[in-house]
């Protein structure tokens, strides 16, 4: 990995612009701390993800700022890797891409182009796609047990300029779709899943490789979206050629949640996690800052 792929990934940063300020503030519903100036300090957290320097993150922990920190490091290659870590695909021509794709990779994406699913790209809001993207996102996170944020979340992202969101269809089903952020070099995953009847069809492979297609043709780099190291998900994106950054996160609170991971397997979990975001939606996607 080069420092020039590494700096030119997080100059020009989305996560830094006010349009995504502005993002976060509307689906929290939560103002900005005005003496920070331009920075998205939303109560005690820094929303932004990025490559802060020794200063800046010294100069927030000493104003017990929460934030999180990318670094170049290969958390696969760290002594004592953390337990987050920010996968970032690294741009390259296609053909040098499929090659830097592991076999596995290859293999599932030959056979889900076999099943002639289609793909749209839309970039303004509708509201019957977001009903459809929305209950598939249900679905997904009760099988997750995970919380839930409200439908307001989602058609917020898709009205703000940077915002575009990959379908995929069987015929008129849809059975798979990922928010994102475009800015500059970078195209920025967010939220997104395939239809559980469709796993054993490689909806999975067939999202990833339709953002990668894409950034090869636009030559951008691909941040892939937060998650925990040698977690499924990871190691799924490590086959496309993505290398897994190690994290520095303040309070360093990664032994909490490996504790409370485990309990996410169990249905009064999810039971609790759901009516907690019915409760207070708001607050739910407060608490998930910063998030991809």
């Amino acid at each position: 990995m080069e420092l020039f792929e590494f700096k030119k990934a997080f100059e020009n940063n989305f996560y830094l612009s006010e349009e995504y300020i502005q993002f976060c503030e509307t689906v929290s519903e939560i103002s900005r701390d005005p003496s920070f100036k331009n920075q998205g300090i939303l109560k005690n957290k820094n929303i932004s993800i990025h490559s802060y320097n020794d200063l800046e993150r010294e100069n927030m922990i000493k104003k017990e700022i929460h934030f999180l920190s990318v670094s170049l490091k290969d958390n696969s290659k760290e002594n004592n890797p953390s337990f987050m870590e920010y996968p970032v695909w690294y741009y390259k021509p296609y053909e040098k891409a499929y090659k830097s794709f592991d076999k596995t990779f290859r293999k599932y994406i030959k056979r889900v182009e076999k099943n002639n699913f289609t793909t749209q790209i839309i970039r303004t809001f509708d509201k019957n796609t977001i009903n459809q993207v929305y209950n598939l996102y249900i679905q997904h996170m009760k099988r997750l047990n995970g919380f839930l944020f409200p439908k307001s979340f989602f058609s917020t992202f898709l009205k703000i300029p940077s915002s575009l969101l990959f379908l995929v269809f069987d015929k008129h089903k849809l059975i798979g779709y990922s928010f994102c952020f475009e800015n500059k070099n970078n195209l920025y995953a967010s939220v997104g899943a395939g239809h559980k009847e469709y796993f054993d069809k490689y909806i999975n492979y067939k999202l990833h490789h339709e953002k990668i297609k894409y950034a090869c043709k636009n030559k951008l780099n691909i941040h892939m979206g937060m998650g925990t190291k040698d977690s499924g998900y990871n190691k799924f994106k490590k086959r496309t050629g993505a290398i897994c950054l190690k994290c520095i996160k303040y309070p360093d609170n990664e032994g909490f949640i490996k504790k409370i991971l485990p309990l996410t397997r169990y249905t009064f979990t999810g039971l609790i996690f759901r009516l907690f975001s019915r409760l207070a939606p708001k607050k739910v996607v407060f608490i998930s800052m910063p998030f991809t």
